[in-house]
């Protein structure tokens, strides 16, 4: 017995340090039981007495035991056999002697102790069932009101409890912003004198109850491209006394909505000083409001900054800036491709196989399309992310991709690389122009026979397909087009 206790404390040490799936955690505290109860059988005083008044409660609290650290229920039964047929084959080399009453005795107190364990794991499995339902339940009030706060935000994220990191983020905050801004300082994208604003909102207050309102603060924050100042609004929520720590060990402090706001059209300088000095008395005499509503998250009348305006009154639909034109040849976005030179401020393409994607796409485009034609590029992850798993036609709440042709392009291209010549003649013929834009009714292949030839196709990083002829439905324009129809802005 004492072997067997050094072996688990060495397991538990292993155990601790490996972190082993929870398949095979289950398999090494089984095997433990079946040790230590084998051994509680067999190395004693070979009687009845022994059996009877000793070993047969050790079986019960080891199994117990696994009911209580989580081993499911078929481990626990096939482990309570075990112990059954070893105490059986104990009576059978040691138990010539035993009356028909111990033997009954003995049947018996197996029944007992099957019913025991089954209560067990019957009140294990209701407070699991439980804690899953929660789970589940918590899970869709997430989503709700993730979806509920899509409707007045444009983005959302947490911060840490005491400095101004973005700790968790969506995709829309990274195209806000132009780069992925998770374990990014917020401060870093925001004018001097609106990081004393943000912190004394947020980490330089107490700790607010549980049941506080959102505070709302109109700010100022600039996109990581152009640094062009753009007017937001954060709601700012505080739960530094509720929440828990992040995977990486730090604590969430804040949850904050961000809604673009009309942005302003900053005045010349010689404007700006007149403004300043037709304000300077007003400013004076209203200094002492201004700091209680800097304090309390409502704008300052006299602060010099770029969200000055008022807070909107409904939810109607943000200006958004206008597009930025730039021309460049394919030559050019061939150097930044492969990293020999930059344009637009575009990342470093570190991954090699991304880059060859990148080169065979931009070669297919400027070699084999016969018409207009989309292509989108990213790793699976930031689909799946973006688009909800439902390409057919059912109701979704976000932005789906969704088949125009019923798979026909995405069956015609699995397991095709975007380098492949099949590919290359596929996309030709599925750009070049034919009668109301749908494969002709002779086309040799029956199952393309009109079908659309209309949507993007959506590559992974690695060239492969992800979906093709794909509608991208829900999707939030990303800046203002003024003077154009409706199929710039699509």
């Amino acid at each position: 017995l004492l072997g067997i206790g050094a072996i688990e404390i060495l397991v538990a040490i292993a155990v601790y340090i490996a972190k082993p799936a929870p398949w095979m955690f289950e398999i090494i505290l089984c095997v433990l039981h079946l040790a230590q109860t084998s051994a509680r059988i067999w190395n004693g005083e070979s009687t009845w007495v022994h059996l009877l008044g000793r070993n047969m409660g050790s079986p019960v609290m080891s199994i117990c035991t696994l009911i209580f650290t989580g081993v499911r229920s078929v481990p626990v039964l096939i482990c309570f056999a075990a112990d059954i047929a070893n105490m059986m084959v104990f009576v059978a080399v040691t138990g010539g002697d035993a009356t028909d009453g111990q033997l009954r005795g003995f049947a018996g107190m197996c029944v007992a102790m099957l019913f025991v364990i089954l209560a067990f794991l019957h009140m294990m499995h209701t407070q699991w069932r439980a804690l899953y339902e929660a789970q589940q339940e918590l899970a869709m009030e997430k989503e709700a009101s993730g979806a509920l706060l899509s409707m007045v935000c444009d983005a959302a994220f947490w911060m840490a409890a005491d400095d101004c990191k973005i700790l968790r983020s969506d995709v829309r905050l990274d195209e806000i912003f132009g780069a992925a801004m998770v374990n990014r300082q917020l401060c870093d994208f925001m004018p001097e004198e609106e990081k004393q604003r943000l912190w004394s909102n947020t980490v330089g207050t107490s700790d607010r109850a549980a049941n506080d309102p959102a505070i709302l603060l109109p700010s100022t924050l600039y996109s990581s491209w152009q640094r062009v100042p753009t007017n937001v609004d954060l709601f700012i929520i505080d739960r530094r006394t509720l929440s828990t720590a992040a995977p990486d060990g730090e604590k969430l402090g804040f949850l904050i909505g961000v809604r673009l706001a009309t942005p302003l059209h900053i005045a010349p300088a010689a404007t700006a000083q007149a403004l300043q000095h037709d304000h300077i008395g007003h400013c004076a005499t209203s200094a002492a409001a201004c700091t209680e509503n800097t304090a309390s998250g409502l704008p300052c009348a006299g602060r010099v900054s770029v969200a000055g305006s008022s807070v909107p009154d409904t939810l109607d639909s943000v200006v958004l800036p206008p597009p930025q034109m730039h021309h460049s040849s394919r030559a050019d976005i061939e150097m930044v491709f492969r990293g020999e030179a930059s344009l637009l401020e575009l990342p470093s393409l570190e991954c090699p196989q991304t880059r060859a994607t990148l080169l065979a796409t931009l070669s297919i485009m400027c070699e084999h399309a016969s018409g207009g034609a989309l292509i989108c590029v990213a790793d699976p992850e930031a689909f799946r992310e973006v688009f909800n798993a439902c390409p057919h036609n059912g109701a979704s709440a976000g932005a789906v991709a969704r088949s125009c042709d019923k798979g026909y392009m995405t069956d015609r291209l699995q397991g095709i690389h975007v380098s492949d010549a099949r590919f290359a003649e596929a996309f030709h013929d599925f750009t070049l122009h034919s009668d109301g834009d749908r494969w002709p009714d002779d086309h040799p292949d029956k199952d393309a026979r009109g079908r659309p030839k209309d949507g993007a196709f959506l590559l992974s990083s690695s060239g492969y397909r992800v979906n093709c002829c794909v509608k991208l439905l829900g999707l939030g324009s990303a800046g203002r087009w003024d003077n154009v129809g409706t199929k710039h802005e699509t």
